[in-house]
């Protein structure tokens, strides 16, 4: 199964906060394959992850390490959903059906 992860679920995949174990409960029960982000992922990801050091639920070392470790990841499990006619096309088509009212992922 493939799947689109907006940046607050893919948060959740590196950071355990709410909603966390069911996300990967649910990464692993459906064999997911493949996970598509968007473009701005990357960006969004790292800048939640700093807004979290700034607002005191992380520690600044930890962030530093989610940070590495997402951007090793980034480039080898996941693909991109670039902004072009085909991206805002999948991504429209992943937005009409989400799962648990969209806080866990996209189906494709």
């Amino acid at each position: 199964m493939r799947i689109y992860l907006d940046s607050s679920s893919l948060c959740r995949l590196y950071h355990q906060e709410a909603g966390s174990e069911e996300l990967k409960q649910f990464i692993n029960k459906q064999s997911v394959t493949r996970i598509y982000l968007s473009y701005i992922s990357k960006l969004e990801f790292e800048s939640t992850v700093w807004k979290k050091v700034r607002t005191k639920e992380l520690e600044s070392v930890i962030a530093e390490q989610l940070v590495e470790i997402f951007r090793a990841d980034y480039g080898c499990a996941f693909v991109n959903v670039f902004t072009n006619k085909t991206g805002i096309a999948l991504i429209r088509l992943l937005i009409k059906r989400p799962i648990n009212g969209g806080n866990v992922g996209r189906l494709t």
